[in-house]
């Protein structure tokens, strides 16, 4: 875990409440990228939050935030161990959370979840990682083909869910991280 956190950058919490909770940080590198990384409740008696995150862009309007940018200072294992370290700060925060992140696309989630094997022995002891696979859920498709879930109708029978294996995480629609109960 510690290796993790030595990997980031230095991130700000700028809103905290219980439907959101809100990080700022800057990747540095070519230019300076400003980051934010959103927890933001499912529904509203529950204790499961979307893990999201994006550039921030300034626009005439005010703030943007994009998830679908190509934008990068060559240092996406930086910017992904300082989610995860986000993603630690959150769950001590609201421990008896759970957090869903899947990739907006597939070679996001794919990233992702290749991120998340390489530091799954950082996780051990600390988060509990699972990974998890629709069952009869209904899925929104984007033009791509790739598929999300539809939280409208939502229910944890809708989903398996397996101890997070790396050698199965081609398998996995989305990974789920809590608090780990053997600390």
């Amino acid at each position: 875990m510690e290796e993790i956190i030595n990997q980031s950058y230095n991130y700000e919490l700028i809103e905290s409440s219980d439907k959101r909770v809100v990080y700022n940080f800057t990747s540095k590198g070519e230019k300076d990228i400003i980051k934010r990384v959103f927890f933001d409740k499912i529904f509203e008696n529950s204790t499961i939050y979307n893990l999201s995150f994006g550039n921030v862009v300034i626009t005439e309007e005010g703030e943007d935030i994009t998830d679908k940018s190509r934008d990068n200072n060559s240092d996406v294992n930086k910017v992904l161990s300082t989610v995860f370290s986000c993603t630690i700060d959150f769950l001590s925060r609201y421990s008896n959370s759970r957090v869903i992140l899947w990739g907006n696309t597939e070679s996001k989630n794919r990233l992702y979840k290749m991120s998340i094997s390489n530091n799954l022995k950082d996780f051990n002891g600390y988060l509990k990682v699972y990974g998890c696979i629709f069952n009869n859920m209904e899925l929104n498709y984007d033009n791509e083909g790739f598929k999300t879930p539809n939280f409208e109708n939502f229910s944890f029978s809708d989903i398996i869910s397996y101890n997070y294996d790396k050698n199965n995480s081609k398998d996995y629609n989305f990974v789920l991280i809590n608090v780990d109960d053997l600390k």
